[in-house]
């Protein structure tokens, strides 16, 4: 068997298999963006605020709380809910706009105070996230999820 005929049998594996490699990315990104948000939103109940002075100063505020937990607060949300919505493959793509624009947000105002190196300033998650959630707005929910089972198609007779 020779290397043409190698390349041609491993394209053919992974396009049977599309949908469900799809599903475990998915399902992998929307859980750990999910938890990302937890993080966030458990810390900010517990009281730590060590971790979150480094927010922008520019927020919406919640009366009664700090600035910086305001904006962390907000992105822990967006990140718990957008990460549970992308996981079961609900609104998928208007789950990945929100989350795009979160983590652009997070890595222009938290992470590159002094500079766009994304590794001076941690923002090589924010980054990445950004990256991984701009595929999920891509293709979408594809065979697997709910979005499917709500918002299909009726077929006409």
């Amino acid at each position: 068997m020779g290397l043409r005929e190698v390349r041609q049998n491993i394209r053919d594996t992974v396009f049977y298999y599309e949908d469900g490699i799809y599903l475990v990315f998915r399902v992998m990104i929307g859980l750990l963006w999910f938890l990302h948000g937890f993080s966030k939103m458990q810390g900010i109940f517990a009281g730590k605020t060590a971790l979150l002075t480094s927010a922008g100063t520019n927020a919406i505020l919640i009366p009664g709380m700090d600035q910086a937990i305001n904006l962390i607060w907000f992105a822990g949300v967006f990140q718990f809910f957008g990460g549970l919505f992308i996981m079961f493959g609900l609104l998928t793509r208007i789950a990945s706009i929100f989350g795009i624009a979160t983590m652009g947000w997070a890595f222009l105002i938290s992470h590159t105070p002094t500079s766009l190196n994304p590794t001076s300033g941690g923002g090589e998650m924010a980054l990445l996230y950004l990256l991984l959630l701009l595929m999920t707005l891509i293709n979408g929910t594809k065979k697997f999820g709910l979005d499917n089972l709500f918002f299909r198609e009726r077929k006409r007779r």
